[in-house]
């Protein structure tokens, strides 16, 4: 189930790079712009860009998701995405398959999206609370780190 979920992660990225904006000629482009990571409990990809859903850095236990997800302006060339979730106690709890944006020589992508995500509720990550942090890299250089809380449920 864990394998399924990754490949289809790994395939909607992908479509998602892909689609998310059209290419523009290049005359003088500007500098391309990380603009951080968000985290959210769901993304709505209905639109030519996702835009995350409920963000929060708060997680419980029964949520179904966490996501992690970034956008860049002014992208140019060829580049590789990878997400690392990293577990309360320091491991890596999974690591992400390297993604590519491509973009055509002589163009810009005015706005990219892209996300990654763990499932948590009926997953192994239910099982283990406390601080985690999900790590990005863009061409295998580290571009950003965001920290996040997962707690058990309470019934209020």
């Amino acid at each position: 189930m864990i394998r399924r979920n990754h490949l289809f992660i790994g395939f909607g990225v992908f479509l998602l790079l892909l689609s998310c904006a059209s290419q523009k000629m290049v005359e003088n482009a500007p500098q391309p712009k990380f603009n951080g990571i968000v985290l959210a409990k769901d993304v709505d990809a209905s639109g030519t860009v996702g835009v995350p859903v409920e963000l929060t850095s708060h997680f419980f236990n029964n949520d179904e998701q966490v996501v992690a997800f970034l956008s860049f302006d002014d992208v140019t060339g060829s580049h590789t995405l990878r997400w690392e979730w990293i577990a309360p106690d320091g491991g890596i709890y999974l690591v992400s398959n390297d993604y590519s944006i491509v973009v055509n020589q002589g163009k810009y992508l005015p706005k990219v999206t892209a996300w990654h995500r763990i499932s948590i509720n009926y997953e192994p990550a239910a099982d283990t609370l406390g601080e985690w942090k999900v790590v990005v890299y863009v061409d295998d250089e580290l571009v950003d780190v965001k920290p996040f809380t997962m707690t058990e449920y309470a019934d209020p």
